[in-house]
This record gives C-alpha cells, sequence and structure tokens, in this order.
C-alpha cells in the first residue's frame, strides 16, 4: 500500500502538474487570443507536448495542444490589423451631452501584422525539432496525424528558415509510411511529397 501510494505521489511532480493546467487553459481560449501572444505561448506550448508525452494517460490533451498548434500554423487569417488606441479626457461624466466627450482623440494606431506566422517564422527549428518526435507517438493515430499535418503546415515557411530541417523531417515522415492506421500514412504521402518539393 505505501509503495502505491509512493508511485502515485512522485508521478505527480509539481511541473507536470502545471503543464497540464496550462493545456487545460490554453486549449480552452480562442485562436485570436493565442495568436496574439503566441511569441510567448509557442515555446510553452511546445514545453507542454514535451513533458505530456512521456505519459500514456495525458494523451487526449497532448492531442488538444496539438490542435492549438496545428491552428497558429494554418492561421490563414494573418491579416494586418489595426487596432485604435483612444485615450478619453476623463474631467466630467461619460454621456453623450457631455461636451468632454467630444475631447476624445484618437491618439495612434497600433500595427498587429501576422503575430502568430512571425511567432512561427521565428521559432521554426524548435517546433520542427518538437514535431518530428511525434510522428511515430504509439499511444493514439490522431496525435500521429496532426503532428503529420503540423509538419506539411510547416513546409510553408520561408525556404531559408526550413531547409536546414529537410532531411530530418524526410526521415521522420517515413517511418510513418508504414504506420498501420491509413489515415496516417496518406498524411505521411502529403508530408513527404511537400517536404521533397523544397
Amino acid at each position: 500500500m505505501h509503495e502505491l501510494k509512493h508511485k502515485l505521489v512522485s508521478k505527480m511532480n509539481p511541473k507536470s502538474m502545471l503543464y497540464r493546467a496550462f493545456a487545460n487553459v490554453v486549449t480552452g481560449t480562442p485562436l485570436i487570443v493565442i495568436l496574439n501572444d503566441a511569441r510567448k505561448l509557442i515555446p510553452m506550448v511546445l514545453d507542454s507536448l514535451k513533458l505530456l508525452s512521456k505519459d500514456v494517460l495525458d494523451k487526449d490533451i497532448m492531442y488538444s495542444l496539438l490542435l492549438v498548434l496545428s491552428g497558429i500554423l494554418t492561421d490563414k487569417n494573418g491579416k494586418t490589423v489595426y487596432v485604435n488606441i483612444i485615450i478619453f479626457n476623463f474631467k466630467g461624466v461619460y454621456h453623450i451631452s457631455n461636451p468632454f466627450f467630444v475631447s476624445v482623440k484618437v491618439i495612434f494606431s497600433y500595427k498587429l501584422e501576422r503575430a502568430g506566422q512571425e511567432a512561427v517564422i521565428e521559432n521554426a527549428h524548435i517546433i520542427i525539432n518538437c514535431l518530428i518526435g511525434f510522428a511515430t507517438y504509439p499511444h493514439t493515430m490522431l496525435v500521429r496525424e496532426t503532428t503529420i499535418q503540423c509538419l506539411v503546415a510547416m513546409s510553408q515557411l520561408p525556404h531559408a528558415r526550413i531547409y536546414p530541417m529537410r532531411i530530418q523531417v524526410l526521415q521522420a515522415v517515413s517511418k510513418a509510411l508504414d504506420d498501420p492506421k491509413r489515415a496516417v500514412r496518406q498524411e505521411a504521402v502529403r508530408c513527404r511529397q511537400a517536404w521533397s518539393e523544397i
């Protein structure tokens, strides 16, 4: 009894519990919010994936995190957005008939340009190295399939950022070509073709 209790306590280290909590919060967050803070979140998502991949019980959380990463990688709405910062003159009560309402001025416009894609390009090597390890994840087909889809999305990044990783990706994907699940094999073929053309 004491030995079982000791094993359970040792499995629940604070770091893994924090990563599980982080994963649950991030997976419930709208993608637009994640894209705005992608530069900070991508390294944390990758660290969480690495830690969660060690325990078979975390396969569902891991899959959810991969979906978040996939959303960042495949974001097609990376349009330029202008956010107007408005400052009010708070001398009076805010009301339409209040003369101080007229003193509202646009101070400056802040340009948010493809925050998610810029973060992906900056972290391309780290993301690819992490994904390569999950191409043959043994515990669930969904993780393998989503990982390979993410690698296909990474093949669309600028040539100079991803070309050094080409051979490693092709080697990892070649192992997935023999996967027992047909969906994974199909994604592996797509991935191999995308990365062979680089």
